[in-house]
């Protein structure tokens, strides 16, 4: 099982912060690779994404469910991740805490991995994951501070 936890420091307000992480747009140039999301439902949105974990570069199909929310504070959700050559499927929260004008996000997740992407070294696909986080979460930073949408991918 992989497990992944990490904080980040915005330099903005949690109010600023969290509707951009709900709003399939604004999702779709701040997820490396996303070519596509749609909000299927209240708590439901799909997308596809192009990635490259390790030597294996394909589109993966993505299912989100929210299962527990509490705005703009908290959130856990369910995901899936399905390429053909395997599958990511776990849960993942994360918390949004004010800090004066800033915020801090702290996030925790755990996933079970199967197929090819399975065989993948369970640090090196931690650390793949984690930097494609971080990379989106950079990307939100900038368009919080720049005022202007963030580009696509």
């Amino acid at each position: 099982m992989l497990k992944l936890s990490d904080s980040y420091l915005f330099d903005a307000p949690r109010d600023q912060i969290w509707p951009l992480i709900f709003d399939p747009q604004s999702l779709l140039h701040l997820i490396p690779g996303c070519e596509r999301i749609d909000q299927t439902g209240p708590d439901e949105y799909q997308s596809t994404l192009k990635l490259s974990l390790g030597a294996i570069q394909e589109n993966y199909q993505v299912q989100i469910k929210i299962l527990e929310e509490d705005q703009p504070r908290f959130c856990r959700m369910h995901g899936e991740v399905n390429g053909k050559n395997g599958i990511i499927s776990g849960e993942a929260a994360f918390e949004l805490q004010a800090e004066g004008k800033k915020t801090s996000l702290n996030y925790q997740g755990s996933a079970v991995i199967t197929g090819a992407l399975g065989k993948i070294n369970a640090r090196f696909m931690e650390g793949v994951i984690k930097t494609l986080i971080r990379q989106g979460l950079n990307k939100l930073q900038n368009q919080l501070t720049s005022n202007e949408p963030v580009h696509p991918n």
